[in-house]
Order: C-alpha cells, then structure tokens, then sequence
C-alpha cells in the first residue's frame, strides 16, 4: 500500500529543494555542485519518507536500503562537483546566502536521514529471544552462574590478584 501522505510531502522536499539548487547556481556564476543531490532529491525524497512510512513493513526495508545508497550517490557527487569547482562559488552561498544553504541542507538531509535510521534499525534487532534448544550448552552454563554480591560470577575466594596479597621482600626472600 502507497501512503500518499509520504508520497506528496517526499515530493514537496524534493522540489523545495530542487528549486534552491538552481538559485544557487547563479545563472552559471554560482554553486553548481548542489544541482547534483538537489536534482536527485526529486526522487529521493518521496522514495525515503515512503521508506519511513513503510518502515515497519516488509517492503519499507529493501526501500530505504535503495535510498540511503542513492543518498550516498547524490552525497558523492556533491562533494565532487563542489571540490572541483572555484571555492569562491561556494563560499558566496554560504558568506551571502547563509539561510538558504541552512534550508537546503535541512530539506536535503530529511530525505537522507530518514531512511538510514530505518536500515540502522532494522540491522540486527531480533526482537524474539532464541528457543532454549537454539542457544548452544556452554552459552546456557554461563549464563546459569551464580553473581556474588561483588557482581561477579567468579567467587571471591577463588579470585587472585597481586593486590591481594601483601608483599613483603623479608617473607618472600630465602635464606
């Protein structure tokens, strides 16, 4: 099911921040690196709100997966295009235009962010503990080991360190 709700505000974001994208260019006199994720934003952002919608589906997953390496991309080719640009054309964004550059970059990273909070999520997290006959015996012994007051499993009569035992060089020495 499409959640139209994502789908729309997805398409917003992208094309709020498409539109500043291209009034940073200047007319070709600006910064052009930011055409770049601000192009790929048009797809970007109703895919990843989508993703977030969807996130506790089974399709949402694969979907914000897709996502966060197309943001990866759109992030890459940022980064290039401005490196290889004049510095003076970013520095006039951000010395001139500093509250766009601020809104671009937020609408820019809703879309980015959002997916990869659904992928970090959805690593790793089992939320069913495994069967008794799943979890090997030597797992289930440690875990069966009595804690002394200490907080440790290891009984304190048994634990040896050389901070325990006083040491004094007339015992130790033979005669």
């Amino acid at each position: 099911m499409i959640h139209l709700p994502a789908v729309l505000g997805g398409l917003v974001i992208g094309a709020l921040t498409a539109f500043l994208g291209v009034l940073f260019t200047g007319a070709g006199h600006g910064w052009m690196g930011a055409l770049i994720p601000s192009g790929m934003s048009m797809i970007g952002a109703p895919l990843g709100l989508l993703a977030w919608s969807m996130r506790r589906n089974a399709t949402g997953k694969p979907l914000a997966a897709f996502v966060v390496v197309w943001a990866a991309i759109a992030d890459t080719g940022l980064i290039v295009a401005t490196l290889a640009e004049e510095s003076s054309h970013f520095s006039r964004m951000w010395n001139g235009d500093l509250d766009f550059v601020v809104a671009w970059a937020v609408l820019l990273m809703t879309w980015q962010i959002l997916p990869l909070i659904v992928v970090l999520t959805s690593i790793g997290v089992d939320k069913h503990p495994p069967d008794a006959d799943q979890i090997p015996a030597a797992v289930r012994a440690l875990s069966n080991l009595p804690i002394n007051s200490s907080g440790s499993s290891i009984p304190t009569e048994t634990r040896t360190s050389h901070l325990d035992t006083p040491h004094d060089s007339a015992k130790s020495s033979s005669p």
